[in-house]
């Protein structure tokens, strides 16, 4: 009886090779053929001739990124068609390259959208850096990363300059942060990468929820204090008080110009078009008579409020000197000035999609805030009434 046939080998898909370059450096790259189909794939990883044990212990890490990167093509090469070798090679793309593509992605995004795309990528960056995983790949990111990189934001302290270097993230930025990195990976979703989403894999007592912040806004009583109170630079009066009967923020009343100044058809109504800041997108508000009050008159400069403290530092001071000023104790910004408009319109019978086009929001539900306030304030305001004329009925 003759031996059994032995079982045809099967030739490995993937093979690792090395190319020597002028230098005496060898360059990694991946030999790649399936089904009849030769694929290379250079890694940008190298190996340093070596002189020293600095050397093979840096050879040593740079063979097992390149291995583990070859484990990763043969595993796609089972769930994607080697034509689809884009997809193939992204798949063994490490988060912080993903990241990048991800932020330069050509897609129209607004200015604060891309800086917060920037922020979360530097976050994620000292994380990896901390945890000694740089070389992590989108592959390998799962549920107990997501939970690790949620705790290191929650325990990590604001390195802005404005800010006290022990002062923590705020839980909203936190949030942001991990949706803007969620976003990232459901595109990898997307793309064919990754199966699912690992952050959405995450149970919700496990996520961070966005905090709702007190939004402080002026009473019509105390705006008409402020109107009656001195301040050291008149023109943030001015921008000011403007800011309350329009909703446009310090970063579009720093940009007004009297070109945005429109006048309707019929030869009466005045009112702003501008592009904002924040969001790149028109707004169109309607100019009261408590608005025209405030906007100063034309000069030959094309900027509307041109007179402004260059300073942010300045013009913050000089909002809190003026509320001091005028006996006002509520933590009181220049963005209180939107918030403060807002709650005007809603509370003198503006309904909330006219609100949230005045303001200029995408959405509705931003504006519903400014609606539970209001209904806030109306509750402890009849609670007002309570125990004022004695005992139960």
């Amino acid at each position: 009886m003759g031996r059994p046939a032995k079982a045809p080998k099967l030739k490995e898909p993937v093979k690792l090779r090395q190319r020597e370059r002028n230098d005496g450096v060898q360059s990694l790259y991946l030999d790649i053929y399936y089904k009849g189909i030769r694929k290379t794939e250079y890694l940008k990883l190298y190996l340093v001739p070596e002189k020293t044990q600095a050397d093979r212990n840096a050879n040593k890490r740079t063979m097992e990124i390149a291995k583990r990167m070859q484990a990763q093509r043969i595993m796609s090469l089972q769930k994607h068609d080697v034509l689809d070798f884009e997809t193939i090679r992204m798949s063994g793309m490490t988060l912080e390259d993903w990241l990048t593509k991800y932020d330069n992605e050509d897609i129209t995004l607004s200015k604060s959208a891309f800086i917060n795309r920037q922020k979360a990528h530097k976050w994620m960056t000292k994380f990896l850096k901390e945890t000694f995983r740089p070389d992590i790949t989108v592959v390998e990111v799962d549920k107990d990363f997501c939970r690790a990189f949620t705790k290191f934001l929650l325990d990590a302290k604001s390195d802005a300059t404005h800010k006290k270097d022990d002062q923590s993230l705020h839980q909203s930025t936190v949030h942001n942060y991990i949706a803007t990195i969620s976003a990232a990976m459901n595109k990898a979703v997307r793309d064919g990468i990754i199966d699912a989403n690992p952050f959405a894999m995450l149970e919700a007592k496990e996520k961070v929820a966005k905090k709702d912040e007190e939004r402080e806004f002026l009473t019509m009583d105390e705006l008409r204090i402020l109107m009656d109170t001195p301040i050291d630079h008149y023109s943030m009066k001015q921008a000011f008080l403007f800011s309350c009967f329009t909703g446009l923020r310090i970063s579009d009343i720093i940009k007004l110009t009297w070109d945005d100044i429109k006048t309707s058809a019929d030869g009466r109504t005045q009112y702003v078009r501008t592009k904002m800041e924040k969001t790149d997108e028109y707004v169109t508000v309607p100019l009261s008579k408590e608005a025209l009050k405030w906007m100063p008159e034309k000069t030959d400069n094309p900027l509307v409020f041109y007179d402004l403290p260059k300073s942010r530092n300045t013009r913050n001071k000089s909002v809190k000197n003026w509320m001091a000023a005028a006996g006002i104790t509520k933590k009181i910004t220049y963005h209180s000035s939107r918030h403060t408009f807002a709650t005007l319109m809603l509370t003198l019978g503006g309904d909330l999609y006219t609100t949230s086009k005045l303001l200029g929001h995408a959405n509705v539900h931003t504006t519903e805030i400014y609606a539970k306030i209001i209904d806030k304030k109306k509750i402890e305001t009849v609670n007002l009434l309570d125990n004022m004329f004695g005992g139960d009925n």
